[in-house]
């Protein structure tokens, strides 16, 4: 049979009522209790989940389920009976006291429904983080699965943007001193391969990699070998120690230790 407990308002306690168990309060939440603490409350907005001191999660998902392909899933779903593009399908979102006390936005991963129509859907996910006390946007993967940092409407897999009247950079870093640490950027088109790499002082030398240097070559399968040019009438140069010493200039000429080239094809001035 059924049981119905009917009451305006129902609370399951102990039975000294030192702790409650369950609140049912009319019209409004019901609430959940850990040990006399508030854990899940009901709300006009959704469901509150209340954590405790402890480092341990808040929130647990488990799956007992014994096929591979099955695993503890969170679906969030706006249900919509009237879908539109940039529709904002939901995210996540860090939030945290500041200095004066008040609840503040640190962080979010939003998803956008970025076309809806039915068979050619599109949607981005958007990153954000708080700067100077505002929360933007710093990254996006778009439909297409580009990646832009520092732009919203990346062109390539890949792209860094970052305006400012200083560098723009993109590191790869080995902090690590050895004879094998090195770092590269490795760049390949089917089966042509192209590397720039820069080993540490303690690198045991060999080949091309040599201790102490930047080297940047083509690998053997980059059977058109390494070009380096200019496109227009602007000359190569060639710097040591922050000076230059060679120029190959667009007519063709080479000079070095001067950079005008005169009439030779090849000039050199001691």
């Amino acid at each position: 049979g059924n049981l119905q407990i009917r009451a305006n308002n129902l609370t399951l306690a102990e039975s000294d009522n030192s702790k409650d168990y369950v609140q049912c309060i009319q019209d409004s939440t019901v609430k959940l209790y850990y040990d006399g603490t508030e854990k899940l409350s009901t709300t006009a907005d959704g469901v509150t989940i209340t954590g405790g001191s402890s480092t341990s999660a808040n929130l647990t998902i488990t799956s007992t389920a014994t096929d591979d392909n099955i695993a503890p899933d969170l679906i969030l779903y706006r249900n919509s009976a009237s879908p539109a593009d940039n529709d904002n399908l939901g995210g996540l979102e860090w939030q945290g006291n500041h200095s004066g006390g008040s609840v503040n936005s640190y962080a979010q991963i939003t998803c956008m429904a970025e076309d809806v129509t039915d068979g050619t859907e599109d949607a981005s996910l958007r990153f954000y983080t708080a700067t100077n006390g505002s929360t933007t946007e710093k990254m996006r993967i778009d439909s297409s699965g580009n990646v832009g940092i520092g732009t919203t409407s990346p062109s390539q897999p890949f792209e860094v943007r970052k305006d400012q009247n200083s560098d723009t950079v993109i590191q790869v870093w080995n902090d690590t001193a050895g004879t094998g640490a090195a770092a590269a950027l490795r760049i390949k088109s089917n089966s042509a391969l192209g590397l720039i790499t820069v080993q540490d002082d303690g690198y045991t030398s060999s080949g091309i990699y040599q201790a102490g240097t930047t080297t940047l070559f083509a690998a053997s399968s980059s059977t058109g070998g390494l070009l380096l040019g200019t496109e227009g009438g602007h000359p190569i140069k060639f710097y040591t120690s922050a000076t230059e010493k060679m120029r190959i200039a667009s007519s063709g000429y080479v000079s070095i230790g001067t950079t005008e080239p005169d009439e030779s094809q090849l000039r050199v001035l001691a």
